[in-house]
């Protein structure tokens, strides 16, 4: 096994020689920043997409459930009247576009969640069961009242992909990644409650970490706002002295 120190001109040696390797520059690595929609925006994006799918995108962006938990629900999932959806199974294509489809649990046990839904996603969710009732399904049963469907089979990634590209495209909006849909509701959930673990209890995780470094894209509103919920609150300490 090689034992590497640090030479006083800070390069690596080995067994006693210079690696001259190290005095090469590592290319810098950089993360695509994360956008998400305003509701504003993803209103006018869904009302552009096929009927069949405007309520599929809006349960995304306020749940903030998975791909793969979306295109799995099944109408037993869903209550309307309490306002809640259940996540407890997974549904993943094997073999990328157009390959066989595989069930499986959630990506972790806290991934298995109740989530409470705004009211603003329950109407079109109820007009959604009326214009497109849960699939039944004579050869799998393993589709049978599944919410979301299309000829008879889930909705596939790639072309719901391809429809919310141009949605968004004719609502003026940015055409985010199908992946941000998740982290818009998980940006419109902490800034409605600025609680950062109920957000993670939200979307399927054990700690808030994840929610920090990742999820988080705070509307520049909610920063103003929260300067704003500042000076009011030294206005009044000042005000009593």
């Amino acid at each position: 096994m090689l034992r590497f120190h640090l030479t006083p001109n800070l390069t690596c040696s080995a067994n006693g020689r210079r690696n001259v390797s190290a005095r090469l520059a590592l290319p810098e690595t950089s993360r695509r920043a994360i956008v998400v929609l305003k509701p504003e925006q993803l209103a006018k994006a869904a009302d552009a997409l096929p009927e069949r799918l405007h309520a599929l995108a809006l349960l995304g962006g306020y749940s903030g459930l998975r791909w793969s938990e979306l295109i799995a629900l099944k109408r037993d999932d869903l209550d309307l009247e309490e306002r809640t959806v259940r996540v407890d199974e997974r549904l993943t294509e094997v073999g990328g576009g157009g390959g066989s489809w595989s069930w499986g649990n959630p990506k972790t046990a806290d991934s298995a969640r109740t989530v409470n839904l705004p009211a603003v996603v329950v109407k079109p969710l109820a007009e959604h069961l009326l214009r497109f009732p849960p699939l039944r399904s004579q050869d799998d049963p393993q589709l049978e009242g599944l919410l979301f469907h299309a000829e008879g089979s889930p909705i596939r990634r790639h072309l719901f992909r391809k429809l919310w590209r141009r949605a968004c495209e004719a609502a003026k909006v940015p055409a985010i990644r199908l992946e941000w849909l998740r982290h818009t509701g998980a940006s419109l959930a902490y800034a409605a409650s600025r609680d950062m673990k109920a957000v993670a209890a939200r979307l399927g995780h054990t700690s808030t970490r994840m929610v920090d470094t990742t999820y988080l894209s705070i509307y520049e509103e909610t920063g103003r706002e929260l300067a704003e919920a500042i000076d009011v609150l030294v206005r009044k300490r000042l005000s009593r002295s």
